[in-house]
């Protein structure tokens, strides 16, 4: 994408919690401990490189099913504040990048190259295409 060239309207948008896809052949208990793995959601299990995420508000259950086969929502302990950010079209987010850290492009836009970019203080919790623009939601911290 390009910086800005004129400021525009954006708010941040405050959740205390969202949906997520379970992984795949995967049973989760209401009020069950979540992280996410490879950008879909499990509960929790000793392990490193987990990203802790919340509870269950719901059972559900993915016993047989393709990776985000279904979604469960997901409470997290505190609110938390998003950004939505444009999406570098030529290093699209894929799903596997739910969880993960974005790192700057420009002033308007997030990217999944590390290479000479800063990284956000924030992972990447969603991303949407509309009209093939991809934009990214980020939790700021």
């Amino acid at each position: 994408m390009t910086a800005l060239a004129k400021e525009r309207t954006l708010r941040p948008k405050k959740a205390s919690g969202m949906d997520f896809q379970v992984a795949a052949n995967v049973k989760i208990w209401k009020n069950a401990w979540l992280v996410l793995v490879g950008g879909y959601v499990k509960p929790a299990t000793t392990a490193t490189g987990l990203v802790p995420l919340g509870r269950a508000s719901d059972n559900a259950d993915n016993t047989g099913g393709g990776a985000g086969a279904i979604t469960v929502h997901v409470d997290f302990m505190r609110e938390r504040t998003f950004m939505q950010f444009l999406s570098d079209p030529a290093n699209l987010f894929v799903q596997s990048d739910i969880g993960s850290q974005p790192y700057m492009l420009d002033d308007q836009s997030v990217t999944t190259v590390s290479t000479g970019r800063t990284q956000l203080p924030g992972r990447l919790f969603a991303f949407t295409v509309t009209n093939t623009i991809q934009t990214a939601l980020v939790e700021v911290i």
